[in-house]
Parts: structure tokens; sequence; C-alpha cells
């Protein structure tokens, strides 16, 4: 377990779970009673949010993206996820000591504006400090971007996982 909150729990599925036969589940106990949830069968990205909607975004400065410090047009925002395919020496629980970028014959990430006009991603891998299993993206806004954003990710033969849609405070 990561972190616990009235609203939410976060926790780490150990990577051997994506190659576990049946349908994995989740138990979550509580004073109100246990749930179970099922896991995913097949790994599918996903931006980590603010409120559902905006991502949780660090702008070029290294400050948090907010409605209160939202990002310049022409500056890159890093943005941060789960789901990527990683490599098999990974282990549970440890933190990216450094970059390490993603096998993007593995993973196709595509980012776009609202329009579906492609920006230049600059670096999609390990997001160094963080727990093995997130991914960092940085992106280069450009001077004329059109919010939201879009990630898409393909297989090596372009066939869409999944899609995520998130947006970014911008001035």
């Amino acid at each position: 377990m990561l972190s616990a909150g009235p609203n939410q729990i976060n926790v780490q599925v150990p990577f051997e779970l994506a190659q576990s036969y049946g349908a994995p589940q989740l138990q979550v106990a509580a004073l109100a009673g246990t749930v179970s949830l099922p896991l995913p069968s097949a790994q599918s990205i996903g931006f980590f949010t603010a409120d559902g909607f905006h991502a949780s975004a660090l702008n070029q400065d290294g400050t948090v993206n907010s409605v209160s410090n939202p990002a310049a047009a022409g500056t890159v925002v890093s943005l941060f996820g789960t789901g990527a395919q990683w490599p098999s020496e990974l282990q549970d629980g440890a933190a990216a000591a450094g970059a390490m970028p993603l096998d993007q014959e593995s993973n196709k990430f595509e980012m776009v504006d609202g329009p579906g006009t492609p920006l230049t991603i600059l670096y999609a891998g390990a997001a160094p400090g963080l727990i093995d299993g997130v991914f960092q993206i940085n992106v280069l806004l450009p001077v004329n971007v059109n919010p939201p954003l879009t990630l898409h990710a393909t297989t090596a033969a372009g066939i869409v996982l999944s899609s995520d849609s998130v947006q970014l405070y911008m001035k």
C-alpha cells in the first residue's frame, strides 16, 4: 500500500500478476466491511489526476500545475501515470534510481492536443525517485497549444490499447 485517504487508496500491484492466469481480485477491508475489486487482465495506460480531469503534472519550473499556477505555452510539462510495458528486471516496491526510457516497440506514446495536433514528447520513461511502474512523460507545449491533451498508447501493430484524456491548467 502506498497511501490511503477517505476517497482513494493507492497500491502497487505486483508485476507478476500481469503474467498470472485467472481473474485476480483485490480485497479492501475497512470498518464498513470488505469489498473485492477485479483487477484488469491486461495493462492499460492511466494518467494520475488531481480531480479526475486535470493531470497531476509538474510545470517546467518544478511547481505543481494548478488553477493558480498554470503552465505557459512554449514550456515543458511532466505528466505521470502507470500501465506501461516495463522490462522484467524491475522489482516490486523499488524506486526508480534514474532515467530509463521506455521501450518504444512495446509502448507507442503519442501526445496530441484537443484538435489532434501532435505534440513533441521529450522523454517517456521511469519517473526517477518514484516507485517502479510509474512512468513520466515530458511534453513540450507549443505556443499555439489547444487543451485538453490526449495520450494514445498503441501496440507495435498500431492497435490502440487504451486512451486517457487529461487536461492541464494553462495560461
